[in-house]
């Protein structure tokens, strides 16, 4: 009987000809996030004294991503849960405020995007984000690159708002940090 059961299993496979992969991404610093291949990226800004605008980016530096790829090559499925202690801006007290007063990581441990797909290269694919343990709507866009040396990656991009994330705003007196989020990803399957 159970040589029944296996060989229903494998033919089962074959016909669904779906496959299920996982990449990790576990990095040690903000720069070796920065400049790897497979990595998330977020660009902030905020305006200080009501005069000076910078721009500032962050990484995640610990996630893993899960995925399915269809019979057609098509990516659906795709879930990436983010360590919210592991995302790093290069500066300490800006990541200390990130962490207790934005995220609450401490209660909020992950941040979970899921794209249900199959995904539409070169368009729009909507998704959910959980942030501090509440589902948002999200659009991600998301292309296809091939390499020289024939690597394909994918790469994405995606808006995000802190007031909509229903997000605490990290603002300070002195300094005002805008509601825009630019999220960005390439990541080689």
């Amino acid at each position: 009987m159970k040589y029944y059961k296996i060989v229903f299993i494998l033919i089962f496979l074959q016909v669904s000809n779906i496959s299920a992969s996982q990449l990790s991404l576990k990095y040690e610093s903000f720069e070796q996030a920065l400049n790897a291949q497979n990595r998330i990226i977020f660009n902030m800004s905020s305006t200080k004294a009501g005069v000076i605008t910078t721009d500032f980016q962050g990484v995640v530096k610990v996630a893993s991503i899960t995925y399915k790829k269809n019979k057609n090559g098509r990516y659906k499925d795709i879930s990436i849960k983010i360590d919210a202690k592991e995302l790093d801006t290069d500066n300490e007290s800006r990541n200390e405020k990130m962490y207790e007063k934005c995220l609450e990581v401490n209660q909020n441990p992950h941040i979970i995007v899921r794209i249900p797909g199959p995904v539409r290269l070169g368009e729009l694919n909507p998704g959910i984000i959980e942030v501090r343990n509440k589902k948002h709507s999200v659009d991600i866009f998301i292309e296809k690159n091939i390499a020289a040396d024939g690597k394909i990656s994918l790469v994405g991009k995606s808006v995000l708002s802190l007031k909509k994330l229903e997000v605490p705003d990290p603002s300070i007196w002195i300094a005002t940090v805008h509601d825009d989020i630019e999220v960005n990803f390439y990541l080689i399957p």
